[in-house]
């Protein structure tokens, strides 16, 4: 007797009676063969329409699992397993704890029961193009491949969990749906190689995809603490779940890279906190949306906090090395895309991408970790905040030709940034809102150039520590939006603004034009360190240009006390606050002058007169003082305008002018007559020489503790 016979005896001891498809079945798996039940008309295979298929496409369940859990059934089953298509399967099919050294196929078929394959062992499952109701293969043991693709579909929740597949699992162009739960559960599924959930049937070798249709899922696709061997394909795949998990694959490990990209989307969160992906994150070209959550919190498109990934991470439009980007535009994502305490071996890639979270987070990187650059440019786009608070660059932040855009708050936060190369915010770069980088750490270059709309900007560079500013002038903020206190750099560029003039604008960027002096805006620590540079570069004559702004500044906009006004904003000015303390000797010299015209008119008019009786003498040549008919001895020291000028202004010396002639306070017309007080002209000019001597301290004075470096500020 050949199997068939004995495999068809068999199933009449266990069933009594058989259908003829059921003996179909049976003879042909006896053989080794395909029990084909599939309908010439390809119209009349439509699964949809399974429930008016006749009894010739009718199995039962029990009699497929009689085959798998059987042991003289199975030993009859060849190595092609059991093999079926076109077939309406009624009832449950339960095989749980089954062991099967042979695959099952049931391809292009109808379940309208449940599968239950928990604990079970197969060699390889099968159910390409078959529509199903919920799947429990929970511990599943797979030997080879598990195929839920090319027109699959469940409605029920798909349960792998803690499954383990020796091949691939490939759910390419399936649609599972299960809109209250988990539509797939992979929960610590273990595949050795690849696991698909994406569009075509195309392998990570080939070049082009075959677009038949999309994975799609109504409902969570659960991979938390999962283990892939190999790579996640996700391209074009579609995950929907409105305000919950679209992706759920925190813990998830994957050997190779994960692809998330060329027409991905997903309508809910997608989350991979604390995954491990040993190759590259690439979701260019994919939608993450997210726009609302179920708990009414800030929503999250992609959650990828404390991320491990060793190869790049592609947040973009397009990708250089891949071909299948042709026909997509654009990486975008509503909600927040979140990297906290991220590691990345290689490059983050963000270069046109579209981050969408108007007055929320649109980008949040603190304590994110990159080896390599961060391209944050050319189109790359956020509105809303984008955070790198705390995050370490092992090479480049590039935001050129970048967008950030969060009007009333912090368009781009990068406190306490560590970047061991350069920060190049250039070539058209934007930001409408606050551009934060306090406490930084930029060890090559900080480009602030070509900025859009500067006016628009909040820079603030407070306690960052920068090795070369290049920037220029036409790209500073507006009076009052820069913040320099603390900023340490160690040289400006050569192309960038290094003249004093350029500088002082510069550094009064940082204060309105009307300054509260109460707000004590003022902070000399920018002043003193550009005043460094300056002298590292051998700018001597701007240094001292700069500090010299630095105290007029600080008279401008802070409140003095009167000592202190004194200085700033009198004697200071005078020698140039203890820098320029020669620019004393023009005043000197103007008082000098002063004091030679008005002395020398005094003396003509006889204001001036001889302190002595012992000046005047009787004698035939005259020598009258003006307006006296007095001879003047020819011994006694004769007046000089200009020496008379100098010996009063200047002290310490002694010329013999002011020891011998002196303003009369008695000469001249009166001015006026209080009682007995009687002011004259030559009483005025007495008062004048007074001041003119307290002037010539002050401005003497002056000069030497300025020579002498004795008062600087």
């Amino acid at each position: 007797m050949d199997s068939a016979s004995k495999l068809l005896n068999l199933a009449k001891e266990k069933f009594s009676t058989l259908t003829n498809a059921e003996a179909k079945l049976f003879h042909a798996v006896a053989r080794g063969e395909f029990a084909d039940y599939s309908a010439q008309a390809e119209e009349e295979n439509d699964l949809a329409g399974a429930e008016k298929w006749g009894d010739e496409r009718v199995l039962k369940a029990d009699r497929i699992a009689w085959l798998c859990t059987d042991k003289r059934a199975s030993e009859l089953v060849t190595h092609r397993g059991i093999q079926i298509n076109g077939a309406r399967i009624d009832g449950e099919l339960d095989s749980k704890y089954s062991g099967m050294s042979f695959p099952l196929y049931i391809l292009k078929s109808a379940f309208n029961g449940v599968i239950d394959l928990r604990d079970a062992e197969i060699r390889a499952l099968y159910l390409t193009g078959t529509h199903t109701g919920p799947i429990r293969a929970d511990g599943l043991k797979v030997r080879g491949s598990v195929f839920l693709n090319s027109g699959f579909k469940a409605i029920g929740t798909v349960r792998l969990v803690g499954a383990s597949v020796g091949g691939n699992l490939e759910c390419n162009n399936g649609e599972f749906i299960n809109q209250d739960g988990s539509s797939l559960n992979g929960e610590r599924l273990d595949v050795k190689g690849d696991v698909f959930l994406c569009e075509g049937e195309w392998s990570e070798n080939a070049t082009v995809s075959s677009k038949h249709s999309k994975f799609k899922s109504k409902g969570e696709v659960n991979l938390v603490s999962a283990k892939i061997g190999g790579t996640l394909e996700c391209t074009g795949g579609l995950f929907i779940n409105p305000g919950r998990f679209a992706l759920q694959a925190g813990g998830l490990k994957v050997g190779r890279n994960v692809y998330l990209h060329n027409g991905f989307r997903a309508e809910g969160e997608i989350g991979l906190v604390d995954a491990t992906i040993e190759g590259n994150l690439e979701c260019n070209n994919g939608e993450f949306i997210n726009k609302t959550t179920v708990e009414d919190k800030e929503p999250i498109a992609l959650n990828a906090e404390r991320l491990t990934v060793k190869g790049d991470v592609f947040l973009c439009k397009g990708h250089w090395g891949d071909k299948r980007a042709a026909e997509i535009e654009e990486f975008r994502a509503e909600g927040e895309v979140k990297l906290v305490g991220a590691r990345i071996g290689g490059t983050l890639q963000c270069r046109g991408g579209k981050f969408l979270n108007p007055g929320c987070l649109a980008l949040r990187g603190r304590g994110l970790k990159v080896e390599g650059n961060v391209f944050l440019d050319k189109g790359f786009s956020a509105e809303g905040e984008v955070s790198l608070v705390g995050a370490q660059i092992g090479g480049n932040l590039d935001c050129e030709k970048g967008s950030f855009i969060q009007e009333q708050g912090k368009a781009l936060f990068a406190n306490g940034l560590k970047v061991e190369g350069n920060v190049l915010l250039w070539g058209g770069f934007k930001a409408k809102g606050q551009v934060s980088l306090v406490g930084a750490r930029i060890n090559g270059f900080f480009y602030w150039m070509d900025v859009q709309s500067p006016e628009d900007v909040k820079l603030d560079l407070r306690s960052a520590k920068i090795g070369t500013l290049r920037d220029q002038e036409e790209s500073w903020p507006k009076k009052g939006e820069l913040f320099l206190h603390g900023l340490d750099y160690d040289k400006i560029h050569n192309i960038a603004p290094r003249d004093a003039d350029s500088r002082i604008k510069w550094l009064r960027c940082q204060y309105n034009k009307k300054a509260d002096k109460d707000k004590d805006q003022f902070s000399p620590q920018p002043y003193e360190h550009l005043v460094q540079v300056f002298r590292k570069g051998g700018q001597d004559a701007d240094a001292k240009k700069i500090l010299i702004a630095k105290n007029r500044d600080k008279a401008r906009l802070t409140k003095l006390t009167w000592s202190e006004w004194l200085w700033y904003c009198l004697f200071g000015p005078l020698i140039g606050y203890g820098y320029r303390p020669l620019n004393a000797l023009w005043g000197i010299v103007v008082l000098i002058a002063f004091g030679w015209v008005l002395f020398g008119l005094g003396y003509c008019c006889g204001l001036i007169t001889p302190q002595s009786e012992s000046a005047y003498v009787e004698r035939d040549t005259k020598i009258v003082v003006p307006g006296n008919d007095r001879q003047l001895s020819d011994v006694y020291p004769r007046f000089n305008f200009l020496v008379y000028s100098v010996d009063v202004f200047v002290p310490l010396i002694d010329l013999h002018q002011t020891k011998y002639w002196l303003p009369n306070a008695n000469r001249g017309p009166e001015l006026f007559n209080i009682g007995e007080f009687v002011l004259h002209t030559g009483g005025v000019l007495r008062l004048y020489m007074w001041i003119h001597i307290v002037l010539g301290w002050m401005l003497t004075t002056l000069l030497v503790v300025g020579l002498t470096g004795l008062v600087r500020t």
